[in-house]
């Protein structure tokens, strides 16, 4: 991809579902001991491979397949600590890392935000979604994190085409809400 694309055009992203799901051990037959090391391992060895020149960032999903979210953890600890460690073991700048953030959450499932170290990685969390409770998730979110981009709680590939212009229409409102 590197030799074929110029690097200041290209971005690359790693999405992390399963191992998000496996840093809560919540994976079939894998142990819950030696899942952040177990999956840090890939990005230790292919992420500083990557030029500087092109940028970087990860996904910390809950998993499409099946619907959102296919694995719905009750706070965000084992995702901050996988975070933590995947920007330690890249080897290289990170751009960004994007985390999403269910519907119906109160303040525990953002109290972990307070060990994010993103070490100068843009963090945006995926809160553009079921629009009633967003100023809510932003406000608890910020008392742990005070600065972050918004966006949708994963990308628009799995979205259903007919889905797609209510989507828009909600990140139109993200945008008036926080403008």
């Amino acid at each position: 991809i590197v030799k074929h694309i110029p690097n200041d055009d290209l971005a690359i992203q790693w999405d992390c579902a399963t191992e998000v799901q496996d840093a809560y051990g919540a994976v079939p037959g894998y142990p819950k001991e030696g899942a952040i090391e177990r999956n840090v391992a890939q990005f230790r060895t292919l992420s500083p491979r990557i030029p500087e020149k092109v940028q970087l960032g990860y996904h910390f999903c809950f998993g499409t397949l099946g619907g959102w979210p296919r694995f719905a953890p009750s706070d965000l600890s084992a995702t901050v600590e996988l975070a933590n460690a995947t920007i330690e073991a890249s080897g290289r700048r990170v751009d960004w890392i994007h985390i999403p953030v269910l519907p119906d959450v109160g303040e525990a499932f953002f109290a972990p935000l307070k060990n994010l170290k993103p070490r100068g990685a843009r963090v945006y969390l995926g809160v553009v979604h079921h629009m009633d409770g967003f100023k809510d998730r932003i406000a608890m979110a910020r008392k742990f994190l005070p600065e972050f981009g918004v966006a949708g709680y994963c990308g628009f590939g799995r979205v259903p085409p007919a889905d797609i212009p209510g989507v828009l229409n909600e990140h139109i409102e993200a945008v008036k809400l926080t403008g």
